[in-house]
């Protein structure tokens, strides 16, 4: 392998910390926790990394970008959170993972790959994510539902979320003379709890009911 020259090295480095400045700037468009700051150092450290093995340890490269992908893969799980019953983060786990493979690439002097992954992220961040896949995705809610005291069954009153594809765990049952209160942790697609809220009303003894998240 021919000895890099310092320009050589520094256009890499500039084609890595491009490719991050322009998957950070749509990040932090959009106020994502990874926003250009981080993606930029996560490219060009990628870059610095698979570089040093270049100029050091030719035949350690391929080492090298395994163990940049396996570390930034940890980097990336600190973004992935657990809320009220959701994983949320994933896409900001992924990009940043994402910025370090375009690092790798820039380093190994690999322009037209690095180009072609900036271009083809942003149409992913940009363009796909703007697509409403809302109503298809999984909701954790809290239903809390009142129902006439002699009539309470839980079997029945289970089946009304089950009849419409939710699965429904009780968490906690109060009794009184006016009736029998239950929460419920119901979770399913967005438009099976739109179909369920529209039907509640006639399940299974329901008095009342409030939803939360």
């Amino acid at each position: 392998m021919a000895e890099l020259g310092i320009g050589a090295i520094a256009l890499r480095l500039a084609v890595a910390l491009a490719a991050g400045l322009a998957i950070g700037f749509e990040r932090e468009q959009r106020e994502k926790a990874a926003g250009l700051r981080t993606v930029a150092l996560v490219s060009s450290g990628s870059a610095m990394l698979v570089l040093g093995a270049v100029l050091a340890a030719p035949d350690e490269v391929v080492r090298m970008a395994t163990g940049v992908a396996t570390g930034v893969g940890f980097l990336g799980a600190g973004a992935i959170l657990r809320e009220r019953g959701e994983v949320i983060g994933l896409t900001t786990a992924a990009t940043v993972w994402v910025a370090a493979a375009l690092g790798v690439s820039a380093g190994l002097g690999q322009y037209a790959l690095t180009a072609l992954g900036v271009a083809l992220t942003l149409v992913i961040l940009a363009l796909i994510g703007r697509v409403d896949m809302r109503r298809v995705q999984s909701d954790a809610r809290t239903y809390e539902i009142a129902y006439a005291p002699s009539a309470w069954d839980e079997a029945r009153s289970g089946a009304c979320f089950a009849e419409e594809g939710l699965a429904a765990t009780l968490l906690a049952l109060e009794r009184s003379a006016e009736g029998v209160r239950v929460t419920w942790r119901v979770i399913g697609r967005v438009d099976r709890h739109e179909q369920l809220l529209r039907r509640l009303p006639a399940c299974s003894s329901v008095t009342a009911f409030t939803v939360s998240a």
